[in-house]
Order: C-alpha cells, then structure tokens, then sequence
C-alpha cells in the first residue's frame, strides 16, 4: 500500500512545522482534501551521547485528527525529512 500523501504545511524560522490539511485519494482514485483540526508532534526527543554527538531522527511524527463527514478520526503523520515525503497511517 503506497501512503504517500500531498499536505500543506508551514515550515517555522525555528524548524517546527505546522500540518493543515492533506490530500489523498479515496477508494475511487478521487482526491479528497481533509482540514487538520488538531495535532501534536511527538518525534524522538534529540539525544546527547557520551561523547557530547547529538543523534535525531530523519523522521517527524504528528499524531492529528481530521473530520471525515461529520466523524472525527485520528491519523498519524510521518515527514521524513531526508525524502521529503509525507506518509499517513490510520
């Protein structure tokens, strides 16, 4: 299953980003566009090795709710930073 999807975000001067709404396609290959009515990042906080080296993660991750005719659902977002690419798990 390919979960790429288009969402629209904006990148903060402090390097935080804020998702708005994403784009996929329904079972009949439509696009279908969903506001993000809430969200809150929880990436791997940065760790600090013995040796004073600082290791992230390459991912972001957002855990959101969306509103899909009238339901309030939760998904989970992924940015890969190294890609570029957005990825949505249910």
């Amino acid at each position: 299953m390919n979960n790429t999807i288009d969402v629209i975000c904006q990148h903060c001067r402090d390097g935080s980003i804020i998702p708005f709404k994403i784009r996929l396609q329904d079972d009949e290959q439509v696009y279908q566009t969903y506001n993000i009515r809430s969200y809150k990042e929880t990436s791997a906080p940065k760790v600090t090795l013995p040796n004073e080296a600082i290791v992230t993660s390459n991912i972001k991750r957002f855990d959101c709710t969306i509103e899909v005719f009238g339901v309030v659902k939760r998904v989970v977002l992924h940015y890969n930073k190294s890609q570029t690419t957005w990825n949505i798990y249910y």
